[in-house]
């Protein structure tokens, strides 16, 4: 019985605080965007509060920035005719950013509102 009980407290399988909040944050994606408000500040700026309102930064990797719409026509308008000049004016503003392409994806608007825009 002993034996048992020292199995459910098992040292090895307890995860520390900081490597349980890691995981947290990167599941949730609040880590990315607590080390790129910046990036999602910018779009903002670049997008326009009407625009901003509309769409959620999804992340960015290796110069494509992700960005949700949660309207299919509005991810097409994107896609075909502002996607470009949204891209010039993000670059416009900031310069030294390393975003080179915009890519949207459709996604359903968050409930609980948060941070994302």
């Amino acid at each position: 019985m002993a034996a048992a009980k020292n199995r459910f407290y098992d040292i090895g399988r307890i995860e520390g605080l900081d490597s349980s909040l890691k995981a947290f944050l990167k599941k949730s994606g609040v880590g990315w965007m607590l080390r790129n408000q910046d990036v999602i500040e910018l779009w903002q700026q670049a997008a326009g509060e009407e625009i901003a309102s509309k769409t959620r930064i999804r992340g960015c990797r290796n110069g494509t920035l992700h960005v949700d719409v949660f309207s299919p026509a509005l991810r097409a308008e994107f896609e075909q005719f502002s996607g470009e000049s949204l891209l010039r004016a993000l670059q416009e503003i900031a310069p030294e950013i390393a975003v080179h392409k915009i890519k949207f994806h459709l996604a359903e608007k968050p409930t609980s509102g948060g941070v994302y825009g």
